[in-house]
């Protein structure tokens, strides 16, 4: 246990029953950027502890959410399903399989439906970006501060890598989270804040986007910068949205010409991505081969041995190989249908969004083409890496805006039907 860790939690904690609801999330946004994945006590880590803080405070609500039908709320209720009952013939080798399962269960189902909870509106939406973009003032300054002397100041709340790593002579900073790619990409995603910030508060969208692309820099990962590239350039389509469609089935149908004219598999084109110089990219292409030869050993609830996947191994867990994709790792965890689950919640909060961005024109509209956006670079970036530390809370809190959305435009369809 870390001491200042347990007196942020329970800060954390306190100021979830206390503070307005209008800014309910900020507790979690703080425990998700600037606290570590690593449990304080019962297993339970901080953004747990807010979690169920939160969820506890308006615990009332939580019956009106299922009133509304949205259909993500049932696919994560399946999710949570599918997860459990994959427990069922895993060994107890690295500890039991169920207790693994019901943690994310808990970082899936809570995270998700606390953002049902405090993000019912578009002005809820808002006020969650530009939070965000206050709370990472100071963590994109600690990490141009890690990279800078090599230390990891956030060793203090309990981070996991104490210095911080190098490649090609670069510190690549890490500061709370698992890796430093997943710290860049959380740089990435919330740039998103400058767009949804723009127009109505330019200082502070400004300021959301030297933190983000700060935060980028300091990760020295190529992963972050082509994620930002993706976010940007579907955001920058948002005058030319009723082409996309077209856009999307003439790219899909060059990928499917490259399939079949390469030598290798399409997923192979990840291994061209190198921005900063030392990228895995073949890894993570590999990877997507392996998790096809071996289909048989996991399709059905998993399976506890993919080391003999690659030609390494992960020294922490020696039967497991490095699982650098999020669709792939919940496979291996829970089987096909978790990973099949995850890439339906994808489709389906993207299809939605995108309906609201194209067919409309107002203020929810270009809002919707935003998330639509950032829902898109986590489902494309999942590919090249595990959301297996606290960044999932900014997926799932971005799926959360789905109902959101929805239930406003129905509002904005009530009021102008009745003028």
């Amino acid at each position: 246990m870390n001491g200042p860790a347990i007196f942020i939690t329970l800060a954390l904690v306190i100021l979830q029953f206390s503070i307005k609801r209008k800014w309910a999330f900020v507790p979690l946004l703080i425990a998700a950027i600037h606290t570590s994945h690593i449990p304080n006590i019962a297993d339970f880590t901080t953004v747990r502890f807010v979690l169920v803080a939160g969820i506890i405070r308006s615990f009332s609500l939580v019956p009106s959410l299922f009133q509304e039908k949205q259909q993500i709320d049932k696919l994560i209720i399946i999710m949570g399903a599918v997860l459990l009952i994959s427990g069922i013939g895993h060994d107890h080798a690295y500890g039991n399989p169920f207790k693994y399962r019901m943690g994310l269960i808990l970082n899936i189902t809570a995270t998700y439906f606390y953002g049902r909870i405090y993000i019912r509106t578009t002005d809820d939406i808002y006020n969650y970006f530009k939070a965000t973009t206050i709370v990472l003032i100071p963590f994109a300054i600690l990490l141009l501060m890690e990279s800078a002397a090599g230390s990891n100041y956030y060793t203090i709340v309990g981070a996991r890598l104490t210095d911080s790593i190098q490649r090609l002579g670069k510190i690549r900073a890490a500061g709370p989270f698992g890796t430093p790619i997943l710290t860049g990409t959380v740089g990435a995603l919330n740039l998103a804040s400058v767009f949804i910030l723009w127009k109505g508060n330019r200082k502070l969208a400004i300021v959301a986007a030297c933190s983000c692309i700060s935060i980028m820099l300091a990760s020295a990962s190529s992963t972050p910068f082509g994620a930002a590239f993706i976010l940007v350039t579907i955001t920058l389509l948002y005058k030319h949205r009723k082409h996309c469609k077209r856009l999307i089935w003439t790219g899909t149908v060059l990928l499917v010409i490259l399939h079949f004219v390469k030598e290798r598999p399409i997923w192979y084109l990840i291994a061209l991505v190198d921005i900063v110089g030392g990228s895995t990219g073949w890894h993570r292409s590999r990877l997507i081969d392996q998790a096809f030869l071996h289909l048989k050993d996991w399709w059905l609830i998993g399976t506890d041995y993919t080391a003999n996947w690659m030609p390494y191994s992960l020294p922490s867990i020696p039967n497991h190989c490095d699982l650098t994709n999020y669709y792939i790792h919940l496979g291996v965890i829970a089987g096909m249908p978790a990973a099949l689950i995850l890439a339906f919640i994808n489709y389906k909060a993207i299809t939605q969004l995108a309906s609201i961005g194209i067919n409309y024109k107002d203020k929810t509209s270009y809002i919707s083409w935003i998330l639509t956006a950032t829902v898109t670079t986590h489902a494309i970036t999942f590919l090249t890496i595990s959301y297996y530390d606290q960044i999932y809370v900014f997926f799932y809190i971005s799926i959360a805006m789905v109902p959101a959305i929805l239930t406003a435009q129905d509002r904005s369809k009530i009021i102008t039907n009745s003028q």
